[in-house]
Order: structure tokens, then sequence, then C-alpha cells
């Protein structure tokens, strides 16, 4: 019985130290992010607004014409955002994952696209909703 719950505590330590090792690949890998940009107009404002309404994003910031929508606070959900931001190039879309658990850095953030096992359902989940503007905007969609 001895040897079974030391197997049991060896194979858990294995599984943390292989989760924590691919968090810190892909936060390592400067994929943090998934970024796509088009032209900044009211329609695509608007379009985004609307959006985040049906899929259940928040408003968290408003600030210079940037503004960033969040889903989920850690408790019901894991963080996910969706932010605007006004350029030379057009209206920059990014979306992203937060986890300080797997990651020990607060407010880590993680592409819905980065590769591994991490977050993974939450990541897919994300995409899912993220994709659906991006096609309702003509950008291609999250990998």
């Amino acid at each position: 019985m001895g040897i079974l719950i030391l197997l049991i505590f060896i194979g858990l330590g294995v599984g943390l130290w292989l989760i924590r090792r691919g968090a810190s690949k892909a936060g390592a890998s400067g994929h943090d992010r998934d970024r796509a940009v088009i032209a900044d107009t009211p329609q695509t404002r608007a379009a985004i607004e609307r959006w985040a309404q049906a899929h259940g994003y928040k408003q968290v910031a408003n600030e210079a014409g940037t503004v960033r929508y969040q889903k989920g606070d850690g408790i019901k959900g894991q963080p996910t955002f969706l932010e605007a931001r006004p350029g030379e190039a057009g209206l920059s879309i990014e979306s992203w994952v937060t986890s300080q658990t797997f990651t020990r850095k607060p407010g880590s953030e993680m592409a819905l696209a980065a590769p591994g096992i991490i977050l993974a359902i939450p990541r897919k989940l994300a995409k899912r909703d993220h994709n659906v503007l991006r096609a309702e905007l003509g950008l291609p969609p999250i990998g």
C-alpha cells in the first residue's frame, strides 16, 4: 500500500512539472496574443460591441480609443480578453487568456493559438467565440 501512495505522489509531481514546463515554453515563445489588423471604422467598432454582448464579454477598459473586453474572472471561468487598439495601420484586434496558476507570473498572457496542453480547453472555447468575430470582420481564423 505504501509503494502505491509513493507512486501516486511521484506521478503527480512529474505531471505538475510537465505542465509548468509546457507553460514556460509557451510563455517563452513570445506568442502571447493572437493579432490581426483591420480598418478602424464605426461599423467595425459596432460589430465588435455586438459580438462582445452576444458572447458574454464585458468592457473592462476604454482609454484613448483602446477598448478591452473580458470574459471570466478566474472564479467563473478562465479570464479571456479581446482588445481593439487603434494604430497607424488600422484597428489592431488582439485575443488572449491569462493564467498565473501554471506560470507563476500574475497576469501571464497566452495566445489562443499557443501550442501545448496548458489551458487547452479554455483556449479552445475562446477560440471558437473569437473566430465568430473574425469571420464577421473578414479576418482569418485563429489557428
